[in-house]
């Protein structure tokens, strides 16, 4: 892969965080038809048709304290650290480890992926867990996206993640 590529694939991995989390927060506070929202979903569909052309999903993930779309550790720039910390956490506080977002989303209505971005945000309002959510995508069918739950970690792992967290927020 030329640097250019390189360069472009990464401002890709970029857009899709910056695009969903951006979303995710634009769903929180608008109705599904404003222009923002709107506007939000049209460019996440984008980086997803985008990211999909030659896999079958996008997979966002976390790990060790850090963002991987499609096997690849998102880097921390200057400019993008602080989205990269905000979705870390917001993962982290719906124990989530990651969703694959397939490319059969393009086909689905607007009303169902803001659905599914109103529930995934109210999963940390104790509205719903996690579990709920991952439920009801099974049963309802929706093969668009698959939710990856954080496995249960040992007491003496979570001491682990609480330092790695700690060293992250220090950066």
């Amino acid at each position: 892969m030329s640097s250019q590529q390189m360069e472009n694939h990464q401002q890709a991995h970029e857009d899709i965080v910056r695009d969903f989390y951006s979303l995710l927060q634009t769903a929180k506070i608008h109705q599904d038809n404003n222009r923002l929202v709107l506007d939000g979903v049209s460019k996440f569909l984008k980086c997803v048709d985008r990211l999909t052309s030659e896999d079958e999903y996008l997979a966002i993930k976390v790990s060790s304290g850090h963002i991987i779309i499609q096997d690849d550790k998102l880097a921390y720039k200057k400019d993008s650290k602080i989205i990269i910390d905000n979705m870390l956490n917001y993962f982290d506080q719906r124990n989530l480890e990651g969703l694959h977002f397939f490319h059969t989303i393009n086909d689905i209505s607007i009303d169902n992926i803001l659905a599914f971005m109103r529930g995934l945000n109210a999963v940390d309002q104790a509205e719903y867990s996690l579990e709920f959510l991952a439920d009801a995508v099974h049963e309802k069918k929706i093969g668009w996206v698959t939710i990856i739950e954080k496995p249960e970690q040992p007491d003496d792992e979570k001491l682990s993640f609480e330092q790695d967290e700690a060293a992250r927020k220090e950066r």
